[in-house]
C-alpha cells in the first residue's frame, strides 16, 4: 500500500514515546539491540550527553525511528548514532520515509551546530551520505560447542577463563529495590543483551521459554526481549535440551 509522505510526521520523542520506540524495536527486523529506548538513559547517565529521538509515524502507527546522542565535547558537538556501539542508525518501513528521517537529522545537525552526522548502519542505505573508509566490521560466529569457544581464544585470556571457572566464579548484580515474592509466584528473568548465553546438551526434562509468539520460534533474527514495564508479551516457545546460564537467587532472610 502507498502512502503519502504527507501523511508522515517526525517529532521528537519524550519519555510517552518509550513503550511505542521499544515496541517497534522488536518487531522490525532490521533494528539492533542499539536501538533500544534504554542507551537513551545509558549515555546521559554515564557521559552526560543529551538524545535526540526521532520517531517517524503515521497517524499513532510508528514507521519509523532514528536515535540520535548528542556528543558534547570541549571545543565542538557530534550527533551519532550510536557513539561507542557498532550499530545504530535509520530503521524505517519505506526508502522515502528513510529520507525524511535524515532530512530531519540534519535539521537537528544544524540546530545544535554539530562538527558532523555520523550514522552507523549494518545494512547499506539509498541516501545521501559518504561512507567512512577508515572503519571495518568484523563478525565472528559463536561456536555451539563451549570447549570450541575457549580454544578460539588467545592463550592468556583462555587460561584466565579456565582459572575463574575452577574457582567457580559467578557474577551477581543485586536489585535496587527487593522483590517481594510468595510461594507460587513466577519470576521471569530478561537481559536486554540478548545474550546467548546457554548450556547445552541435557535431557529433554530441562528446558527454557523465549517471549516469541507460535509462529515465531524458528525465527531468532527478530529481537523479542520484554523489556517495557506493564506490557504484555507471549512466552510460548520452548527449547528443549538447553537451559539459561544466568538465573535469579531467591534470599529467603534479606
Amino acid at each position: 500500500m502507498q502512502i503519502a509522505m504527507s501523511d508522515i510526521r517526525i517529532h521528537t520523542c519524550n519519555e510517552e514515546d518509550r513503550e511505542r520506540w521499544d515496541q517497534f524495536v522488536i518487531s522490525h527486523a532490521e533494528c539492533t539491540n542499539y536501538h533500544r529506548w534504554s542507551w537513551k538513559h545509558l549515555f546521559k547517565e554515564v557521559f552526560g550527553w543529551p538524545a535526540i529521538y526521532l520517531l517517524a509515524e503515521e497517524g499513532t502507527t510508528v514507521r519509523g525511528i532514528l536515535p540520535l546522542i548528542w556528543q558534547k565535547c570541549l571545543l565542538r558537538s557530534y550527533l551519532s548514532s550510536m557513539p561507542h556501539l557498532k550499530g545504530g542508525g535509520i530503521v524505517a518501513d519505506e526508502p522515502e520515509i528513510e529520507k525524511l528521517l535524515l532530512a530531519s537529522a540534519i535539521e537537528a545537525a544544524r540546530r545544535t551546530n554539530a562538527t558532523y552526522l555520523e550514522l552507523r548502519h549494518l545494512i547499506q542505505h539509498d541516501l545521501p551520505l559518504v561512507p567512512r573508509q577508515d572503519k571495518v566490521g568484523a563478525v565472528l560466529g559463536i561456536e555451539a560447542d563451549s570447549e570450541e569457544r575457549l580454544r578460539r581464544l588467545e592463550k592468556k585470556t583462555r587460561n584466565l577463563v579456565r582459572k575463574s571457572l575452577t574457582f567457580g566464579m559467578t557474577a551477581e548484580f543485586p536489585l535496587e529495590t527487593a522483590l517481594q515474592t510468595k510461594k507460587g509466584d513466577i519470576v521471569a528473568l530478561t537481559v536486554p543483551t540478548w545474550a546467548p548465553a546457554l548450556a547445552l546438551g541435557f535431557g529433554n526434562d530441562t528446558s527454557w521459554r523465549a517471549s516469541r509468539q507460535k509462529a515465531q520460534c524458528t525465527s531468532t533474527s527478530a529481537q523479542t526481549t520484554q523489556t517495557v514495564i506493564s506490557s504484555n508479551v507471549q512466552y510460548f516457545c520452548l527449547y528443549q535440551t538447553a537451559r539459561l546460564t544466568y538465573s535469579a537467587t531467591l534470599i529467603s532472610t534479606p
